[in-house]
């Protein structure tokens, strides 16, 4: 079939990009659920510019002929995303990610010294808040029970700060931690990935269909993450595509005669 030549006067791309991760020089087999990216932004390889200019009598400074080189750098890619899978996640905040478990127990009359106005740990974090009590440490059931109204609880934290002289010094808590379960990030590193994209999209202008192909992008995290301005925490990722010996591109964009339905 001959190329359409007609001339289109908008490209309005909806696209849904899956991802993988190669392991060594192997293309991945499966793939994790589609980032929600903001932006994904290609940047072609730089090239310098040869020129010859004129030094002749009525024509200096004129080119004479002009040629575009590659530089040898490669070409480039920068994303931004707000939703994505865990992985991904972790890649933008530069993170390894293990696996949060903390099994339900009863703590019973463990020490803890307060102090007025200060956070003091608590030898446990995800404490259920309405079990906690604190007491003083009378000896052989002489216990006397601080009032809540005393002290401040950071159930999560397992941390407990003293408000009032009566809830200060050598006391007891008692209390349960809550079966909790979810991911931890050990963010801040340096770490990359070399990221496979397969995309889905309907051109909107015209609703045909559409495919990109990212064959292998070593992406790291590629800004600033804002974790306190009380919106969805958007990550950025960044790095150079590198098109495997069994392709002739770094990337693909294959526009369809399909329409959607």
């Amino acid at each position: 079939m001959a190329l359409d030549l007609t001339t289109r006067r908008f490209l309005f791309l909806d696209v849904a990009m899956k991802y993988g991760i190669w392991v060594g020089d192997t293309r991945p087999t499966s793939f994790y659920d589609a980032v929600n990216f903001t932006k994904l932004e290609f940047d072609p390889p730089k090239q310098k510019i040869g020129r010859v200019s004129s030094r002749m009598d009525g024509s200096v400074g004129q080119a004479l002929a002009v040629v575009n080189r590659p530089t040898g750098e490669p070409a480039t890619v920068a994303a931004e995303f707000d939703a994505a899978p865990v992985n991904f996640i972790a890649l933008a905040l530069g993170a390894t990610v293990s696996e949060l478990a903390v099994d339900a127990k009863t703590v019973t009359d463990t020490a803890v010294t307060t102090v007025l106005g200060l956070w003091v740990p608590l030898p446990d974090q995800w404490i259920t808040a309405a079990s906690f009590t604190l007491e003083t440490d009378g000896g052989a059931g002489a216990d006397v029970l601080i009032a809540a109204t005393k002290y401040e609880l950071d159930a999560v934290n397992g941390l407990i700060k003293a408000t009032d002289a009566a809830a200060v010094g050598s006391k007891i808590a008692s209390y349960t931690v809550a079966a909790t379960a979810g991911e931890v990030y050990a963010a801040g590193q340096a770490l990359s990935a070399d990221i496979y994209l397969v995309g889905t999209g309907t051109e909107q202008a015209s609703k045909r269909r559409c495919r990109i192909i990212v064959e292998r992008a070593a992406l790291a995290a590629g800004g600033k993450i804002d974790l306190a301005k009380g919106e969805a925490i958007a990550g950025s990722l960044a790095g150079e595509l590198a098109t495997p010996s069994d392709r002739t591109a770094p990337w693909t964009y294959t526009y369809s005669d399909l329409v959607t339905a």
